[in-house]
């Protein structure tokens, strides 16, 4: 039986980028930036994590259980990760305002990137 193991030599990072919007239109647009994101986080070199790029495909945002669990799904990946990398071109969100001082807080390893808007 052959295994496959992911490549190790990368650094495994969390993303943290907008995602949550009012209009529908805002919402596609922060998942084209998400995209944006892994992606330039993957070709410096590093293995990116989005815990917003991946939880909502299987669990409602909008029902508030399942957004708290979500969160706290995507928190516990964060002792694992080299860094916290924050992607700032459409701001800082509220949720990426409370991972950004919950990171503080665990003086955790912190980056800020822009790439350009959409």
């Amino acid at each position: 039986m052959t295994t496959l193991i992911a490549p190790l030599d990368r650094p495994f990072v969390i993303i943290e980028s907008p995602y949550a919007a009012q209009a529908a239109s805002s919402q596609d647009a922060h998942l084209v930036y998400l995209r944006r994101c892994l992606r330039d986080s993957y070709e410096s070199g590093e293995h990116p994590f989005a815990s917003h790029g991946f939880y909502p495909f299987f669990m409602h945002d909008n029902i508030p259980s399942e957004r708290r669990d979500g969160i706290a799904f995507g928190y516990s990946f964060w002792p694992y990760a080299s860094a916290i990398i924050f992607y700032l071109d459409y701001g800082m969100s509220p949720g990426m305002d409370a991972a950004h001082k919950r990171a503080t807080h665990q003086d955790l390893v912190i980056f800020q990137r822009t790439i350009g808007a959409n």
